[in-house]
């Protein structure tokens, strides 16, 4: 008798692109060690369930009071911060930004990267390429998309990347930006 195999949707092929990308150009974020997650949502916080398994200790960095709450409940540590003022918060072995900076006016990220980089040893960043329009998803101001955001961008700031999909792509379109800081 045949299995029926479960097909999969348009969302999850793309989160598996991404996590194939992340894993081919980055594979040392998934060593263990202590990670600052930025911008952890209710709806999506992709990969820390598998940053998690690989040994990373994890401790969320979020903005908006819900997702705090939310994150609270299943989580060691959480710093309800705005990613512009790292005042008190610690050193880790990594930072973990995916699909955060694409929210931040673009003049704002030098500062803020550098605010990231001056906390770790190793900065992840993942973004869309290009232009891709997000409202307050939920409710949340801290969804809206500022910025859009191009390789040489990063480059530009001292990151490797590697992309994904196609520039303004709505679908497939990642960034992923690299910085090791030691």
């Amino acid at each position: 008798m045949a299995t029926k195999t479960k097909k999969t949707t348009k969302a999850e092929r793309i989160r598996l692109a991404r996590l194939r990308q992340l894993w081919d150009f980055v594979p040392e974020v998934f060593q263990p060690g202590t990670l600052l997650y930025v911008g952890a949502g209710v709806l999506r916080a992709e990969f820390l369930r598998q940053l998690m398994l690989a040994g990373r200790t994890v401790t969320v960095l979020e903005a908006y009071a819900p997702n705090v709450a939310y994150h609270r409940l299943s989580r060691q540590e959480v710093i309800h911060k705005d990613v512009r003022d790292l005042s008190g918060v610690g050193r880790y072995d990594a930072v973990f930004w995916w699909h955060g900076p694409e929210h931040m006016p673009k003049e704002e990220l030098p500062a803020v990267l550098a605010g990231l980089e001056s906390r770790a040893d190793l900065v992840v960043l993942g973004c869309p390429w290009g232009k891709y329009a997000q409202d307050a998803v939920g409710g949340n101001p801290y969804e809206i998309h500022r910025s859009a955001l191009t390789p040489q961008d990063f480059q530009g700031w001292g990151y490797e990347t590697s992309q994904l999909g196609r520039l303004n792509g709505r679908y497939m379109s990642n960034i992923i930006a690299v910085k090791h800081c030691e």
